[in-house]
Order: C-alpha cells, then sequence, then structure tokens
C-alpha cells in the first residue's frame, strides 16, 4: 500500500512539473512541490525511478560560435567544402547547442581592386563586412526546420560554395569581423570564434601590416605573427574576451617547397601559433604554439585541430571536433532547472553524465578541497550553478554524444 501510494503521489507530482518526467524538458513547473516531498527518505539512489522527480538535461551557460569558413577556391577540392558543410550542420543539430547562439562568415565573398604590384587587377580579397549569417540564439528549431538560425546556416551553406578564382585567403579581416559581431551578441558568457581553413593567409598587400612576398612581387602572404597578435588581443580583452578555435583540413600543410604557390613557412606551424594565442587554457599540454624558427618546420605536436593528413579529414571527424570545441569552453558548468514558482531544494538534485556507451551517477563532494581527480564528482559554485569537479568535467568536455542530466527529488548522494 506504501509504495502504491508513493507511486500515486510521484505520478501526480509529474503533473505538477512541466517536464512530467520528461529527460528532454528544461524546468520543473513547480520545484516548490519537491522541497517538501520527502522523497528523499525513500530512496537515494539518483537514478531510481520511485525517487527522482524528473531528469533535465542540463542547460549550459550562453554562449555564442561564429564558424569563419574559408572560401577561397582550393576548398572545392577533395570534397573539403561539402565535408565541412555537413560538419556544421550535424554538429550544431545536436541538443547540447540549443542554449548556444550561432553565425558564420565565410571570406573570401568578393573581388576588389588589387595593389600597384598586381596593376590593381581585382584580387579575390574580399571579405563581407557583415556575416552571411548574423549571431542569433539557435533554441529548440534544428536544420530542418522552416525557420531559425541552424535552418538559416543550412540553407546558406546548402545554396552557396567557393567561386572558380578566388583564390583568397583574408583571414585577418574576417576574424576581425567575426569578433566585433560576436562582440554584439547577446550571449556574453562565452564568444568562440571557429576557423575552418586549408591553408595560409594572405591578402596583406592590401593592408600596412606588410607580409612575404608572392609569385607577382607582392607582399601578400601575411606574417603569422600579424594574425597571433590579432587573435591574442582578442582572447586577452577584458570586457568581452573571444576563445578562437583553428582546424585545418587537407591543404593546411605547405612547407614553402613550392614559392610560387605558398609561403615561405609551415602551415602547421601557423595554425598552431593561432590555436594557442586564441585559446591557451584548450589546447593540449605539451602542444607547441610559438611561430618562430625554423619557420618551415611542422610542430612535432600541433596545437590546433590538425586534419591535413590523409585520413584525417571527414565530415564526421570535423563534427566530433566542432562538439569538443563546445564542450571544452562550456562542458563544465550549469544552470539549476528554473521553475515557475518556488525554488529547487539544492538538498534533492543529482547530477548523471550519460553518453552512447551509457551513464555516470556523480557524486556531490563534501570536502570543497577535493579534485576529484580520480573519481569525478560535482558541487555547486558560489553562484549555486552546477559544477563539474575533476574527472566528471574531463568526462564532460569529450562528450560528442551524450549529455549531462540533473536529477530533482532525490536526496543528494554526497561522496
Amino acid at each position: 500500500m506504501r509504495h502504491f501510494l508513493l507511486a500515486a503521489f510521484v505520478a501526480t507530482l509529474g503533473v505538477a512539473c512541466s517536464a512530467g518526467g520528461d529527460k528532454n524538458a528544461s524546468s520543473p513547473k513547480d520545484a516548490s512541490v519537491i522541497d517538501d516531498s520527502g522523497l528523499g527518505d525513500v530512496s537515494t539512489s539518483p537514478t531510481d525511478d520511485a525517487c527522482a522527480a524528473a531528469s533535465f538535461v542540463a542547460t549550459q551557460l550562453p554562449a555564442s560560435i561564429m564558424f569563419v569558413l574559408d572560401a577561397s577556391d582550393s576548398m572545392l577540392s577533395g570534397g573539403k567544402w561539402s565535408s565541412a558543410a555537413v560538419a556544421i550542420v550535424t554538429a550544431i543539430d545536436q541538443a547540447s547547442f540549443d542554449s548556444m547562439s550561432l553565425g558564420l562568415l565565410a571570406s573570401p565573398n568578393a573581388k576588389v581592386t588589387g595593389p600597384s604590384c598586381v596593376f590593381t587587377l581585382p584580387v579575390a580579397c574580399g571579405s563581407p563586412a557583415l556575416p552571411q549569417i548574423a549571431v542569433k540564439p539557435a533554441g529548440k528549431e534544428k536544420s530542418s526546420g522552416s525557420t531559425g538560425v541552424r535552418s538559416e546556416i543550412y540553407k546558406w551553406l546548402s545554396s552557396n560554395s567557393p567561386q572558380s578564382g578566388y583564390d583568397g585567403t583574408p583571414l585577418y579581416e574576417a576574424l576581425k569581423t567575426s569578433y566585433n559581431f560576436l562582440r554584439l551578441s547577446a550571449a556574453k558568457s562565452k564568444l568562440i570564434a571557429v576557423v575552418i581553413t586549408d591553408g595560409t593567409a594572405s591578402c596583406a598587400s592590401l593592408s600596412t601590416r606588410g607580409g612575404y612576398k608572392d609569385a607577382n612581387g607582392c607582399n601578400d602572404w601575411e606574417y603569422p605573427t600579424s594574425l597571433v597578435s590579432l587573435i591574442q588581443n582578442a582572447h586577452d580583452d577584458k570586457t568581452n574576451p573571444v576563445y578562437t578555435f583553428v582546424v585545418g583540413v587537407p591543404g593546411a600543410d605547405t612547407t614553402g617547397k613550392n614559392p610560387a604557390l605558398e609561403p615561405p613557412y609551415s602551415a602547421r606551424k601557423a595554425l598552431s601559433a593561432y590555436a594557442k594565442a586564441g585559446a591557451p587554457e584548450y589546447v593540449e599540454s605539451g602542444c607547441e604554439g610559438v611561430f618562430g624558427p625554423p619557420e618551415n618546420a611542422d610542430p612535432t605536436k600541433p596545437c590546433h585541430f590538425d586534419m591535413s593528413k590523409s585520413g584525417s579529414f571527414d565530415a564526421t571527424k570535423l563534427a566530433s571536433a566542432i562538439a569538443k570545441i563546445r564542450g571544452q569552453v562550456l562542458g563544465c558548468t550549469y544552470e539549476l532547472p528554473k521553475p515557475d514558482t518556488g525554488t529547487v531544494d539544492k538538498s534533492r538534485v543529482n547530477v548523471r553524465i550519460e553518453s552512447g556507451g551509457g551513464g555516470a551517477d556523480l557524486k556531490k563532494r563534501s570536502d570543497p578541497g577535493d579534485p576529484c581527480t580520480a573519481e569525478g564528482c560535482w558541487d555547486y559554485d558560489s553562484d549555486g550553478r552546477v559544477e563539474l569537479i575533476g574527472k566528471a568535467c574531463t568526462d564532460a568536455k569529450a562528450l560528442t554524444d551524450g549529455k549531462v542530466s540533473i536529477l530533482v527529488g532525490c536526496a543528494t548522494v554526497v561522496k
């Protein structure tokens, strides 16, 4: 009889929650009911359905991602453009991107009057003054929908591709524009630029920055140090810092052996330096992220996502890299579900990491100094948000096909 009454009570409680126990729900309707339920006396297992009133996909802090896509004509070879398009759409359609704002800028997009060293003939160094897709909240609408930013990105990528003869890569200007518009986006907590390119930056001859000479005698190849400064300044901005991540796809592996077609340095070394300058907190430990002599030598361990080698690039691998970038920056701090009335009882919250290979219930640490290195745990941060600690944070950052769930209604299991 006690179990029957308990089940009836849980069912009633489920009606009081907007989720009704739905694992994709966002917030309980009236979490004040949970505060007084007493269900924690029945079970301390966060996965016991007789105890947990509802399970919610954890919502990460608002963030904005701008995809900065190389649209030079070399991206047409080897299916690089189509693979990049599929990867972007596949990644952003994941539920973990619902709380993010998304945008896209592809460059070059026009020919402009060239420098005197090419007799002012048109060159493909025009970079858009505005992103093709403005940064907007993703929400729940997926790319297959009729509206929403995911649909806009999908439609633009489906109907646009690099144009033949557009061989410039004005990455410096593309990044400047991307940073400016990321800072104007609504989500201020984390601003992220994801660069996807198959080569080295050019079009410096139209600036006063200077660069390496190309086959026409123009100072057209960007000095990597110019880009490092731009990227590092964006990262170090005290008001609205931007994290820049770099993906090098096939073609981004030149070393200056063909001076008629490439600059006199290692593309991998340059991209690695950009990645280290843009997100030093998130690059792999021990990677080589300094651009310097010998400039034409590849780094032993690059800091960027290096997909330039044979067999290392396809849409699936790039989509996983994009998902990993999101997880690296946002994978450890989550908002509690927000009820319409009342508050969530913080003594009745549990956390679970779920992936394609199964799931793991996390315990809340009892000692604030516990790093939870061997066994992941969680705790509340100073703002009352759920924060994954130690191994749990590492595991969450690595998720590409999983989620973090917050279970409300059971007494918190403490480590």
